[in-house]
């Protein structure tokens, strides 16, 4: 199996054939003894043909073009273009993302298992007028009388400060454990996705690659057939001025040329677009382009049979575990709302601190204690009392009848997951349908390279000779203009039967799970980075 493209005109081939035609038109010209720049009827010379600048002018801004191209872009190998696509492309970045936010949900469900603590503290300053002072407003009657037997009426102000701790436990919870095993599978069908988003992304890059290289063959090739096309303009006017050729031949092979130059623009306009693809995957910079390094070449054989490549692709792609990843989460939940009817068993812990702090204007009044009589001379000025108050609760929540919300719930959830279980068996179905079409593709494209290589060995041979009949003229330029395009059609057939063949080995491997070389250390990297 060839590995590189096929030109329509070999240069060793192309060089003979302008030596050859030259010569042979000049061996005509002598012998019949026709002056080579121009013949006269009558006495009169013919007027001559001169050639047209458009098809030189159109080709130099050509060559401008493809220079800029070429300066703005930078050649990469397939295995670059997958690294460059894992390492850079923001899709990937997302979808990881997606990752560690069911990481941090499966947290969270988890950490329902620990108790709650709160902490409460509540500060009360009350400044007393005179007014309040006298008519004992203000003054909260349940903590005075803890600290007198009667009401004093010197308060400047009160200070109150009340601290609390809760801590309250659910230590029975049916619905939990169902809950975590679902945000576990939540979890798991997320990294599955991540995987297949890097299975598209190297796809992408390999197919955009294979369409890069494909345009570049083609540029080459329909640029040395312009170049031989644009000899044998020269060759046929020449031959018209010298009265060997009429006017038609040359407006013939004229358009040919035309169209030659035609398609070239349309396939650097191709190649502009496929490399702009490429780069786009690659998340190179704003306004860069790659090439491709090297001439399109074969990647290699497939050589699973197919009955093989489909049983691994049920086993192994992520498509199907994915939606039997999902059901399983969607079971887990609904097990998790039908438990929600069992009772839930939890305890609270509590404690609250108060210290009161009374501050006097004058000191007590008078009065009688168990060791006397206070004296204007001991009054005191504040008192202070503090009270610390315990409490520990067991409770029990049983939601024993709802209307059979839950239930209900429960359900359409199970519903869904059953919904999720029959995509996966289409999943397996449409995997493979991919695998069966892949491996149709690799099987002709093999075929159709044989048929292609021979045909444009064929349609050059045939060039070769129809213009060398024509020019010392034993044919007729319908034929040359016939035989050109055949060359042109060969050339787009070979280059397009090479990526045909890339592009069903590349897909194999993605319908099969199976990664191509390089790909998986670029895959870890990328992980790393976004950890």
């Amino acid at each position: 199996m060839p590995s590189e493209g096929i030109n329509p005109l070999m240069p060793s081939m192309l060089n003979s054939f302008r030596l050859g035609t030259v010569v042979s038109s000049l061996i005509f010209q002598i012998c019949f003894q026709i002056p080579v720049l121009s013949f006269s009827i009558d006495g009169r010379k013919a007027p001559r043909y001169a050639e047209s600048s458009v098809v030189y002018n159109v080709e130099q801004k050509l060559k401008k073009l493809i220079q800029n191209i070429k300066s703005r872009s930078r050649l990469v190998t397939l295995s670059e273009a997958i690294e460059q696509s894992l390492l850079k492309n923001p899709r990937l970045g997302a979808s990881y993302k997606k990752i560690q936010q069911n990481e941090w949900n499966l947290i969270a469900v988890r950490r329902q298992w620990y108790p709650n603590v709160e902490i409460a503290q509540n500060n009360s300053y009350n400044f007393l007028s005179n007014t309040n002072r006298n008519n004992n407003q203000q003054i909260p009657f349940k903590t005075l009388k803890s600290t007198s037997t009667a009401l004093p009426t010197q308060i400047s102000n009160l200070n109150t400060l009340t601290p609390s701790i809760k801590l309250s436990w659910t230590f029975f919870d049916p619905s939990r454990s169902p809950n975590i095993n679902s945000s576990i599978e939540e979890l798991r069908a997320s990294e599955l996705l991540f995987n297949v988003e890097a299975r598209r992304i190297v796809l992408e890059a390999q197919l955009a690659f294979f369409v890069l290289q494909e345009q570049q063959q083609l540029i080459k090739n329909y640029q040395m057939i312009l170049n031989s096309t644009s000899d044998q303009v020269a060759i046929t006017t020449a031959n018209f001025n010298a009265g060997n050729s009429d006017i038609a031949a040359v407006e013939q092979i004229r358009s040919q040329q035309l169209q030659n130059l035609n398609l070239l623009i349309s396939t650097h306009n191709s190649l502009a677009i496929a490399s702009a693809t490429l780069a786009g995957i690659m998340s190179a910079d704003p306004g860069a382009f790659v090439l491709a390094a090297g001439e399109i070449a074969l990647v290699g054989e497939w050589k699973i049979s197919l009955n093989e490549t489909i049983m691994q692709a049920e086993r192994m792609r992520e498509e199907v575990q994915i939606s039997l990843a999902q059901s399983s989460s969607l079971n887990w939940t609904a097990t998790a709302i039908k438990n929600s009817y069992y009772p839930k068993l939890k305890i609270d812990v509590s404690g609250t601190y108060v210290n009161l702090n009374t501050e006097y204007e004058n000191g007590f009044p008078d009065r009688d204690t168990s060791i006397g009589t206070i004296s204007s001379k001991e009054k005191p000025s504040s008192s202070e009392h503090t009270t610390w108050d315990n409490r520990v609760a067991l409770g029990l929540t049983w939601k024993i009848f709802d209307g059979g919300i839950n239930t209900a719930q429960a359900q359409a959830k199970q519903y869904a997951a059953q919904a999720l279980l029959e995509q996966a068996a289409s999943n397996k179905l449409t995997i493979a349908k991919e695998v069966e079409t892949a491996y149709a593709q690799y099987e002709s494209s093999k075929l159709a390279l044989l048929t292609t290589e021979e045909l444009v060995k064929s349609a050059s041979n045939a060039l070769l000779s129809v213009r060398a009949r024509f020019n010392n003229g034993f044919s007729d330029m319908t034929s040359v203009v016939q035989a050109t395009s055949r060359s042109i059609d060969a050339s787009r057939e070979h280059a397009k039967s090479k990526r045909n063949y890339n592009d069903a080995v590349a897909s194999l491997y993605r319908f099969s799970a199976q990664w191509p070389d390089d790909a998986l250390p670029a895959l870890s990297k990328r992980v790393q980075n976004l950890k």
